[in-house]
């Protein structure tokens, strides 16, 4: 494309030509917004697939790197869109069936931290989520950070605020 006055049409070859530079870049990006390396990858593919896809749109009104960047970062948003933390968690059907089942072995105040995370599952039920499978479940943090589209340092930070919103649910159990 020289630039001229008519509008060309950036063809399959010209979208190749940025796949070297442009690749590893929306890989970073996609790094940079906490998802895992397999997902990075995946990612800065499917940006360029969808690109390929729609390179008969694209009307010529800013350079066909930065068109690009902007398909990856739709693909990054239908991508944390379709995985709502609450919606990827496969081995767990739902937080109300971990704080509710039934054991013959819960204490007092083991039933009185069950009663009180309810409440606190009730209120903030993603927050419930993190903090069950961070502290019981014994996530890492990286996993964590995957699930909920986060850093690994924001998902540090996001847990910790976790246990200062669950805290005062928990108030009663210190005399149990």
């Amino acid at each position: 494309m020289d630039g001229g006055l008519a509008r060309e049409v950036p063809t399959a070859a010209d979208l190749a030509a940025l796949y070297p530079k442009w690749y590893p870049r929306l890989a970073r990006y996609f790094s940079s917004c906490g998802c895992h390396e397999a997902l990075c990858h995946e990612l800065a593919q499917e940006s360029f697939v969808q690109a390929l896809r729609g390179l008969d749109g694209f009307r010529g009104g800013a350079q066909l790197s930065t068109w690009l960047w902007a398909i990856g970062h739709r693909v990054l948003l239908a991508e944390k869109r379709r995985h709502r933390p609450l919606d990827r968690v496969a081995d767990v059907n739902a937080v109300e069936d971990l704080i509710f089942a039934e054991s013959p072995h819960l204490s007092l105040v083991g039933d009185c931290v069950r009663r009180g995370f309810a409440r606190f599952a009730a209120a903030h039920p993603e927050r419930a989520q993190a903090v069950f499978l961070a502290y019981v479940a014994g996530w890492a943090h990286a996993e964590l950070a995957e699930l909920l589209g986060r850093s690994e340092r924001a998902t540090t930070v996001y847990l910790s605020e976790c246990r200062v919103k669950l805290q005062p649910f928990l108030e009663d159990c210190n005399g149990c």
